[in-house]
């Protein structure tokens, strides 16, 4: 089953990309930045490494196929540099929630602190869009 990410730093992430070999003799590899807003598609195809490790196929945008180590991958979604688009979009409709109430309450303070937040996301999930729209 595949897992649907998103970019979430800014700044962009940089990983290792395997694109051939099974031997730490024979690898191809190189560097993909992954930019703010990128949809990574994580696939349920693995390929390991003798000497190196596991490495998973990650799907960038509907584009660009690459094998990236399965650590790389954890470490990103641990420090939050990519997020679940299921979690994106849950935390999205949430705090647009809140929004409504800190309105219905008049609640200013509530309200300035949390619209930053909801125009922060709404500005990634309109690059969601428009990414996706154009796949």
């Amino acid at each position: 089953m595949e897992s649907y990410f998103v970019v979430t730093n800014k700044n962009g992430i940089k990983v290792q990309c395997l694109y051939y070999g099974n031997k730490q003799d024979n690898i191809v590899s190189g560097v993909e930045t992954l930019k703010y807003g990128d949809i990574l598609t994580v696939a349920d195809y693995g390929k390991y490494v003798f000497g190196i490790g596991w490495y998973i196929l990650i799907i960038v945008n509907e584009e660009i196929n690459c094998f990236v180590p399965i650590k790389i991958l954890e470490e990103a979604i641990n420090s939050n540099n990519i997020q679940l688009m299921i979690e994106l979009l849950t935390e999205h409709i949430s705090l647009s929630y809140q929004l409504d109430k800190a309105l219905e309450y008049k609640n200013k303070e509530l309200f300035l602190c949390i619209s930053n937040k909801h125009r922060h996301l709404q500005s990634l999930i309109e690059k969601i869009s428009l990414i996706s729209s154009a796949l």
